[in-house]
């Protein structure tokens, strides 16, 4: 099973990469250049044929982009964030998305020369409008833990605020809300307020011992 789910995503890899910059390359040159009907073959064709399948292809790209960084698989996320063409997405919420995936990837694989900082407040700048919440909370807490770790906690602090703030708005709950307060543990902790970090934990064990007892009934 992973072995075909790999499979799939290496050709759609491909399909994404060759079908932009071949949808790119029509729009400037036409009439359609004879090489393209007569070289490209005709799956690909009609793939690229309107700008929409390029959209969808795209946007399952970003679906499996998501679900390689949930699952930590860095190095081949990494890889991914190489091939998308930024530049081929059009919604704020995929550009967003994209933007934390590549900083959550150079952070996890500590290539710190980039500036992941930007690109984590570039990422939340535009996950503002969205009406799922999610995405909004997921980059904010990013960027809390990376300013942690990189000895920074205090400006952590307004960016968790905001996310409790849209947890309790939209009543979030299970792994979202459990992120979240983890998060707020790591930052006292790195202020050296343990007291109140073990709050936090103590916070997130209840949480999980309630979820579990929810599943067993």
């Amino acid at each position: 099973m992973v072995g075909r789910k790999k499979e799939k995503t290496l050709q759609l890899l491909g399909y994404l990469t060759w079908g932009s910059f071949l949808y790119g390359y029509m729009q400037k040159e036409k009439p359609r250049p004879k090489w393209l009907v007569r070289d490209v073959p005709q799956g690909w064709t009609l793939m690229i044929r309107t700008k929409s399948n390029v959209q969808n292809y795209l946007n399952n790209a970003m679906h499996l982009l998501t679900e390689l960084i949930e699952n930590e698989e860095w190095h081949n996320a990494r890889a991914w964030v190489n091939k998308i063409p930024f530049d081929s997405i059009e919604s704020d919420e995929y550009r967003g998305t994209y933007l934390w995936a590549k900083a959550k990837c150079l952070d996890f694989l500590g290539e710190h020369r980039h500036n992941i900082e930007l690109m984590y407040l570039q990422s939340i700048k535009l996950h503002r409008n969205n009406p799922d919440p999610f995405p909004l909370i997921r980059s904010l807490v990013s960027l809390s833990s990376y300013y942690c770790y990189q000895g920074k906690a205090k400006r952590a602090r307004p960016l968790l605020n905001e996310s409790l703030k849209l947890v309790t708005q939209y009543e979030i709950s299970g792994n979202i809300d459990i992120s979240v307060l983890y998060a707020f543990g790591i930052m006292y902790g790195r202020l050296h307020q343990h007291h109140i970090a073990l709050q936090y934990f103590n916070d997130i064990e209840r949480l999980s011992s309630k979820e579990n007892h929810h599943k067993l009934i």
